[in-house]
């Protein structure tokens, strides 16, 4: 199979898991811009409001690296999803789906594996960042374009 066929395969398959998991991160491009990445996602508890997170940089930042999320209630410290994926194209899109609750605040972490071990390192050596989302908040949209100001949220578990 030659590497571009792997590479359409492998977002194939992505994008199946993560529609199957309830998270939309339909992958679109217009004619002059490559595929954005397909993040896929598990969802552990469902909520009644949405999240979605964008940022432009990060494929061009990290190009085929993989990006790993993790939505964590702050008054459990539960996960409430996980998404992982390979970033190839901008902007970068996960869309959770119904993931909260108005009465919780969460927080979002998320790392690049710069390195290619398969687990967070603290940064610089893997980058890493963190958005906290305040309770009574809903239906929420994150832009955050990618940054060098990383926060180490590798005691996070990142595992689906």
């Amino acid at each position: 199979m030659k590497p571009m066929n792997r590479l359409a395969g492998a977002m194939v398959l992505a994008l199946v898991a993560a529609l199957a998991a309830g998270c939309d991160s339909t992958p679109t491009a217009t004619k002059d811009e490559p595929m954005a990445a397909a993040i896929s996602c598990t969802v552990a508890t469902a909520g009644a409001y949405t999240l979605t997170f964008t940022g432009a940089g990060y494929s061009a930042a990290h190009p085929q690296q993989t990006l790993r999320a993790a939505l964590i209630n702050n008054s459990s410290g539960g996960r409430v999803a996980v998404c992982s994926g390979v970033l190839s194209g901008d902007p970068l899109t996960i869309n959770f789906g119904g993931v909260l609750a108005a009465s919780t605040s969460y927080n979002l972490n998320y790392y690049v594996d710069v390195n290619g071990t398969g687990t967070c390192n603290a940064p610089p050596t893997d980058h890493a960042w963190q958005d906290v989302i305040a309770a009574g908040i809903v239906n929420v949209t994150i832009n955050r374009p990618h940054d060098l100001i990383f926060t180490d949220v590798c005691a996070t578990n990142f595992a689906p």
